[in-house]
């Protein structure tokens, strides 16, 4: 329900949903780097949050927490193709130049 109250402000402004995002993506990442062998179980449960999170456009920060979760998985697995198509596609697809340029 935060995320949709705080989608409908204006994106140029500062998200008062930085801290929430900040927490989901250094615990889902920090996770990640623990974990010895990441399963696919796991990478299923994560995808469509990822996914959601390279659409976001009111929330750069979300979209951001998918870009350092991508990134953690890259480097903990070798992702097969579709997987890596899709991630490709998602952050081809939905850029965005404000994040581009940090």
């Amino acid at each position: 329900k935060a995320v949709k109250v705080h989608t409908m402000q204006d994106p140029q402004a500062p998200s008062p949903l930085r801290v929430m995002m900040s927490f989901y993506a250094s615990t889902i990442v920090g996770a990640l780097e623990v974990t010895e062998t990441i399963k696919e179980t796991m990478v299923t449960k994560l995808l469509p949050y990822i996914l959601k999170g390279l659409k976001s456009r009111a929330i750069l920060d979300y979209k951001a927490a998918s870009y350092l979760i991508i990134g953690q998985l890259a480097n903990k697995t070798t992702m097969q193709g579709l997987l890596v198509q899709t991630f490709v596609k998602g952050i081809c697809k939905h850029i965005s130049p404000q994040l581009s340029l940090e």
